[in-house]
């Protein structure tokens, strides 16, 4: 099985996109490393473990240009499955201040 991480610019944003032998599993987007947009596994494919793969290379990038903590403003927090998986990469979310 072979796996590659792409990543392009658009409009200020990186795109990030994870093909496995040559289809792509899931896709990701972020300003700066430091603003998670959005990461979403291609349908069918949910619950492979797919999202850990970019999320994991992104952090690392993050790292490399210094950024010291990546925030998210897109999570459902009426999504147990989303705040599960955030949970379980070690994010903490933190409840929505009004």
């Amino acid at each position: 099985m072979s796996e590659q991480i792409t990543e392009e610019i658009e409009n200020n944003e990186h795109v990030f996109k994870l093909f496995v032998d040559g289809k792509m599993m899931c896709g990701a987007r972020t300003l700066s490393y430091s603003l998670l947009l959005n990461i979403t596994t291609t349908k069918g494919e949910e619950r492979k473990g797919y999202s850990k793969k970019p999320l994991r290379h992104i952090e690392e990038l993050a790292k490399e240009n210094g950024v010291k903590q990546m925030k998210t403003d897109n999570i459902d927090s009426c999504s147990s499955e989303a705040v599960c998986f955030f949970k379980n990469m070690g994010y903490r979310l933190e409840p929505i201040k009004l």
